[in-house]
């Protein structure tokens, strides 16, 4: 049976999974954000980005570890990556950078200096 990969069902399948998170060690700084971010409610937002960011991130080979762990198959949502996209650019053309095809529900702006990114999801 497939299990499809989506934000609610990763975090019971790989964030809560101490043996899943010890075979991907490369991950260890988003496991850590997730398990830091999860227990302040404060940051629930970091917490479903970071997991996004995992699913973005994750390669087939790495999905097989895990499936072979879990005794599952399992495969990424198809729809996953029109959740969320992210661009960079200077300060003076922001406006740029937010999608105009893009149905947001909610943003993240940051900023370094001169230069500044902008998130969105749905």
């Amino acid at each position: 049976m497939d299990i499809t990969l989506d934000v609610k069902n990763t975090e019971d399948i790989i964030f809560k999974n101490k043996k899943v998170m010890s075979a991907l060690p490369k991950y260890q700084p988003l496991f850590q954000t997730w398990l830091f971010s999860s227990r302040t409610s404060a940051l629930a937002s970091l917490r479903i980005n970071t997991v996004l960011e995992f699913l973005k991130l994750v390669t087939s080979h790495e999905l097989a570890i895990i499936s072979e762990i879990v005794n599952k198959t399992l495969v990424l949502d198809p729809n996953l990556y029109s959740m969320s996209k992210s661009s960079d650019g200077n300060l003076e053309n922001i406006e740029f950078l937010l999608p105009l095809d893009f149905n947001i529900s909610d943003m993240c702006i940051y900023r370094s200096q001169d230069k500044i990114g902008v998130t969105v999801w749905n």
